[in-house]
């Protein structure tokens, strides 16, 4: 007995509903098949005559395929500016010894011409005697006793 009402209410409510719940199922049935075409289509792509459309794999292969292109790209640029940078140093380094080695070898010019300051001024005053003791006559030929004496100087 409790069946029968049971099933009479079921019925009932069945013939109530159906109008509402058939075309409400139908509409989820037709979101939910939309929205699994549009998520295969936006993952996996879709290729149809001229519609083209890239899909997130398409995209995230690309992107990584760039990625890997702009990595060695940098690796190669950081190894030529290492190599640069290498050969910069060396260069200064170079220039810094050869200033060092210029400035050791005018310190040492300074350092002889110091040296050989009294000698240039005995020199210097020989030649200013020479220079005085020669006769001033141009038909003569005598070396003058002055130059005789700093023979062994000059």
């Amino acid at each position: 007995m409790i069946g029968f009402y049971f099933a009479r209410a079921w019925t009932w409510l069945a013939n109530l509903l159906a109008p509402i719940l058939l075309p409400a199922l139908l509409v989820m049935l037709v979101i939910c098949a939309g929205g699994w075409a549009w998520l295969a289509v936006r993952v996996e792509g879709l290729h149809v005559g001229p519609i083209k459309i890239t899909g997130l794999r398409t995209e995230r292969d690309q992107w990584r395929s760039a990625e890997h292109d702009w990595r060695r790209a940098a690796t190669i640029m950081r190894g030529s500016y290492d190599t640069l940078h290498g050969a910069l140093g060396m260069q200064k380094a170079a220039v810094q010894r050869l200033k060092t080695e210029g400035d050791a070898r005018e310190a040492a010019g300074k350092a002889a011409r110091d040296a050989t300051a009294p000698r240039n001024a005995v020199r210097e005053r020989l030649a200013r005697a020479i220079e005085m003791a020669s006769p001033s006559s141009v038909g003569t030929c005598r070396t003058p006793a002055a130059v005789m004496a700093a023979k062994g100087e000059l």
